[in-house]
């Protein structure tokens, strides 16, 4: 997950309302890695069901870890899209420019 996430800009990370207390090593983990995300749980039934069914895409890391599944809301590096001279910044990323 580590190396993926090195590719992508995440705004957010959803991860089952489980993982503080069933593995918050892993929670920590990701609270240091996507610092600058908005977190939010959801109900374990829901991450393997919904939030899986609607995904973009989704990742098999082979990592052997218990309450492992999240979800990543990903975004664009808003600097680098909108940085050019002339060009217009949405309202939504105005923040983050």
């Amino acid at each position: 997950l580590g190396l993926i996430a090195d590719e992508l800009v995440v705004e957010g990370v959803v991860r089952a309302e489980d993982v503080p207390s069933h593995n918050p090593r892993l929670d920590t983990w990701l609270h240091e890695r996507f610092a600058g995300a908005e977190f939010t749980t959801r109900p374990h039934a829901e991450v393997l069901g919904d939030l899986a069914r609607d995904a973009k895409a989704v990742v098999r890391t082979g990592a052997f870890e218990p309450w492992g599944n999240v979800g990543l809301y990903c975004g664009v590096d808003a600097p680098r899209w909108f940085g050019g001279e002339g060009v217009v910044v949405p309202e939504q990323y105005a923040s983050k420019v």
